[in-house]
Order: C-alpha cells, then sequence, then structure tokens
C-alpha cells in the first residue's frame, strides 16, 4: 500500500511541473488529425496538452495534441495581430477585408492588409519596388519567381499574394534544414509545435521550447 501511494504522488508530482521539456503520455506527433477531445481517455490528454501549454502562454491544438499561438480571435491579444487563422493557429492582421482599414485588402496567404488598387484607373495606389496593380485590385511586386530574381524578400513569388518571399513550401527550405512558415513564408527552426520534439515553439523567435 505504502509503495502504491508512493507510485501516485510521484505521478501528481511530474505532472505539477512538467514544462515543454518532458513528455506527457501522448505522442505529439502521431495524433490524428481529426482527433476529437470528446472522450474520457481524448479529454485528459488535451487537459495535459494544455496543462503545458499554458506554461507557454499558448494553448493545445486539440486536432495536433501540441503547443499552438491560437484556436480563436481570443487568443490574440497582440497589436496588429487580432484575429486567428484557425486552419493554421497563428495570429494574424485580418481574415477577410472587413478587418482591413479603408482602401486595403486583405491577403489570404499571408493575412496581412495590403494596399488595394483600381485596375481599370491604373497604378497610381500602388508602392515602389516595382509594384503593379493586377486585375483583381490588388497591388503585386510579381507573378513569377523570375520577377524576385534579386529581391530583398526571398527569390519566390507568393501565388496569389503577388510578392517575393524565401519560402512558399517545405521544398523550398531544404537545403536550410528549415522550414516554410506559412505566415511569413520565411525559412524557420518550427512554425508550431509539430515542429520540435517538445510539442511547443515559440512563434516569436521561431525556436523550440
Amino acid at each position: 500500500m505504502t509503495r502504491r501511494f508512493g507510485r501516485i504522488v510521484w505521478l501528481l508530482a511530474g505532472i505539477g511541473v512538467a514544462g515543454c521539456n518532458q513528455s506527457f503520455a501522448f505522442d505529439v506527433h502521431g495524433a490524428d488529425a481529426g482527433a476529437s477531445v470528446g472522450g474520457s481517455s481524448d479529454a485528459g490528454s488535451y487537459d495535459l496538452c494544455q496543462a503545458r501549454c499554458d506554461t507557454w502562454n499558448q494553448v493545445c491544438a486539440s486536432e495536433w495534441m501540441v503547443c499552438v499561438e491560437c484556436n480563436s480571435d481570443t487568443d490574440c491579444t497582440a497589436p496588429g495581430r487580432r484575429r486567428c487563422w484557425a486552419e493554421d493557429h497563428r495570429c494574424v492582421a485580418c481574415t477577410t477585408d472587413t478587418d482591413c482599414a479603408a482602401g486595403e485588402h486583405c491577403v489570404s496567404q499571408t493575412g496581412e492588409c495590403r494596399i488595394a488598387c483600381n485596375y481599370s484607373g491604373g497604378d497610381d495606389a500602388c508602392g515602389s519596388e516595382g509594384e503593379h496593380c493586377s486585375n483583381s485590385n490588388v497591388c503585386l511586386t510579381c507573378d513569377r519567381d523570375v520577377e524576385c530574381a534579386g529581391s530583398s524578400r526571398g527569390s519566390h513569388c507568393l501565388p496569389g499574394a503577388g510578392y517575393c518571399v524565401a519560402c512558399v513550401k517545405d521544398a523550398d527550405c531544404l537545403s536550410t534544414g528549415l522550414t516554410c512558415d506559412t505566415v511569413t513564408h520565411s525559412c524557420v527552426a518550427c512554425k508550431d509545435g509539430r515542429d520540435c520534439s517538445s510539442g511547443c515553439c515559440n512563434v516569436v523567435s521561431h525556436s523550440c521550447y
């Protein structure tokens, strides 16, 4: 009886001090994409995941069972990044045009507000760096990768967004051993907890906890 009681105390103590550098009894990389937290076993795993994420002021994504930046808009409190991209669990500036100021358009690939323009009226609303007005009334700097040669932003043209970035997909970062951030489209060590063995990524510094 004494041995059993001691084991229970040890387990509870382990849960209480667990951080991102300690693992719980679930596989942070092996969870099904459509996993539910409805059952008692899943609910318990989610609670443990959330307890871990609380340490780093993050939330647990139930479909991945790793720590992420947000599950809803209420998790996004940084100025200029008040909306949550649910599919990527990242805080961004906008998810629709209504989140942007008058005369701006929400770029769906990056969640940022950019200057809108009038294609039929010319390129007057567009800024520098060779921007031109597309027929979708958005200021673009490129249509193809070749137009990004020598660009300080990167050598790939982000489809639909029309400006140069460092990467569009993970394969673009292959030579560096990094992964492509789905928001900034830059090569980083991690974009969310799925890229870290600990299940926790500092999305500001893009480093694993």
